[in-house]
């Protein structure tokens, strides 16, 4: 069952590409097929079987961290984009007929994409947005090693994680 929810991880190489897919193999993610086809991204589960993505290597993401994008399949990508940007403060990037790209104002951190989905919600989601949005702040840029490159704290300080190495 394809996810309404997913990350999709940042790669800075087709060389960092291959070794992080192998790193999260060794770590017990497996081959997904959600019907992608041929593409140049490789889809995976992780040991529950929560799809994510490991991106080939892409400009707009370079800055991201390692966690390039969090997309959501809904029936109205502009109407959630409206709401999550309002909710969050977040400002659209890019908005076409096929998807929203939401981003922080303060121009750091992940995206958030939003694409159509022909199929209705059948269960429920697994993964949850946080109506508080955490405030990324800028380590140092993504080397494409190890976790590195924002830290993030609860605008409310219920939780709080450091993604720095």
């Amino acid at each position: 069952m394809k996810n309404r929810v997913r990350i999709d991880l940042a790669t800075t190489s087709a060389a960092h590409q291959a070794d992080l897919i192998a790193r999260l193999r060794d770590l017990g993610a497996t081959p997904a097929d959600v019907g992608q086809g041929d593409v140049p991204w490789t889809v995976l589960a992780d040991p529950e079987g929560n799809e994510f993505c490991v991106l080939e290597p892409r400009a707009i993401y370079r800055d991201t961290g390692p966690i390039a994008v969090v997309v959501v399949d809904c029936a109205d990508p502009r109407a959630m984009a409206r709401f999550w940007g309002e909710a969050m403060d977040w400002t659209p990037h890019e908005v076409t007929d096929d998807h929203v790209a939401l981003r922080s104002a303060k121009g750091v951190g992940p995206y958030l994409e939003f694409l159509p989905s022909p199929e209705a919600k059948t269960v429920k989601c697994r993964a949850v947005l946080p109506s508080r949005p955490p405030t990324w702040t800028p380590v140092r840029p993504y080397s494409g090693r190890g976790p590195g490159g924002l830290t993030a704290s609860s605008q409310k300080g219920a939780c709080s994680c450091e993604v720095v190495p």
